[in-house]
């Protein structure tokens, strides 16, 4: 897939039917070895300086699909991230994240709010304490975010409302994976 990065305006999410979520920024990017992270065209709100990590007042999902890096976040201790994790952003919870500079790595991210996606990241499995899910590399998982990288890519509005339910559906598959871990049962590779 290609390189995709979507941040949308305030005029965008208020036209937009968003069934309580509402997507406000979304991509997909290579980040290759030997390359400062994050790279110095992001959106002002969204870069930071590693020493100091940063605050968001939305919900993340980032999901690493190549190489390695460290993720460290809310007080936790720094956690090795690896192809097949997902690791979510929480509103007001400081975080900083970067790929291994020997590795680089492959990422997926959407960030949201909304009542519905509140709702959902309140549930028990879902906690700014444990954010680290292993999805491994459940296909439909990857292919749900190149669905919703498509839909908002769309000048179809009927079909930028299907953006929420890929959102959920990621959401859910997600949820599944958690739940698969903690009760020892595996994944299909």
């Amino acid at each position: 897939m290609r390189i995709f990065k979507k941040y949308l305006t305030h005029k965008l999410e208020a036209t937009s039917e968003n069934f309580g979520v509402q997507i406000l920024n979304l991509g997909h990017n290579v980040h290759p070895p030997n390359v400062h992270y994050p790279e110095v065209d992001h959106p002002e709100g969204y870069y930071f300086d590693w020493n100091k990590g940063r605050y968001l007042k939305e919900y993340q999902i980032i999901y690493i699909t190549k190489g390695e890096g460290i993720f460290e976040a809310n007080g936790l201790p720094p956690q090795q991230i690896g192809a097949g994790t997902v690791f979510l952003l929480f509103p007001e919870v400081w975080h900083r994240f970067r790929p291994k500079i020997s590795t680089g790595w492959e990422e997926y991210w959407v960030g949201f709010t909304g009542e519905y996606a509140k709702y959902l990241l309140e549930q028990k499995c879902f906690s700014p304490e444990n954010p680290i899910i292993d999805v491994f590399f459940i296909p439909e998982f990857l292919e749900t975010f190149s669905n919703l990288i498509e839909t908002i890519e769309t000048d179809n509005a009927l079909l930028k409302k299907m953006s929420s339910f890929h959102l959920i559906n990621l959401l859910g598959i997600a949820y599944a994976s958690v739940l698969k871990n903690n009760n020892g049962l595996s994944h299909k590779k």
